[in-house]
């Protein structure tokens, strides 16, 4: 695949999150706090993505990495916060909603060198698919009709994205990446198609209780 088609599968890969931003705008107001603060988590990844094409056209690398960091330490304290609120175990869920705590004074500390701030992010994302995972399972087992509710297809979209982009994370520094980079821009539209599909539930679940 050439540059410029790579170039153009990102940007797609990027704006294919509209149509989930979209909706949850348009019903905002009807959606649970929880789809919410992930539909703001939406935005910032949005945003931060046009700010990282405008540092790229105006060679600012500097600028897009210290956004990208700031963006990904929030990500995945999000996530942490978000499996703590799903999650069946009280104990679990206290310590996940607070990881933040953690999490942001590591992400810090480990910032500055390279090859542990990889390492630091390919553990994370270890740690959060595994999470993803128990989560989901749990759901399937407790709920009567998990594969109805938005919650459940947020875990799944999330679980497919961090699943799939922790092999790329793990080939940065390997030329072979090049070749296959484009499959990362796949995984983001499948991604956000699973969450498109989570708020849409979630919109004709609450224009039915209007009716």
């Amino acid at each position: 695949m050439s540059f410029n088609s790579q170039y153009l599968a990102s940007i797609v890969s990027a704006l294919s999150v509209l149509p989930v931003l979209i909706v949850g705008v348009v019903y905002f107001n009807s959606l649970p706090t929880l789809l919410k603060r992930a539909l703001f988590l939406f935005w910032l990844g949005l945003f931060t993505d046009l700010f990282g094409w405008y540092c790229y056209l105006t060679n600012n690398a500097s600028a897009n990495i210290i956004a990208f960091n700031c963006y990904m330490i929030l990500e995945y304290s999000f996530y942490a916060w978000f499996v703590g609120q799903v999650l069946y175990d009280h104990k679990r869920s206290i310590l996940l909603r607070r990881a933040w705590i953690v999490l942001i004074p590591l992400w810090f500390l480990t910032i500055r060198m390279d090859e542990n701030h990889r390492f630091f992010s390919l553990t994370i994302q270890i740690l959060l698919s595994l999470l993803l995972s128990f989560c989901i399972l749990r759901h399937v087992e407790n709920e009567r009709e998990p594969y109805g509710k938005a919650v459940f297809w947020i875990l799944l979209g999330s679980f497919f994205y961090y699943f799939c982009t922790f092999f790329f994370m793990g080939f940065l520094n390997v030329k072979f990446i090049l070749k296959i980079w484009h499959i990362k821009n796949i995984v983001g539209i499948t991604s956000n198609a699973i969450f498109f599909y989570g708020f849409w539930i979630e919109t004709r679940k609450q224009a039915r209780k209007m009716t």
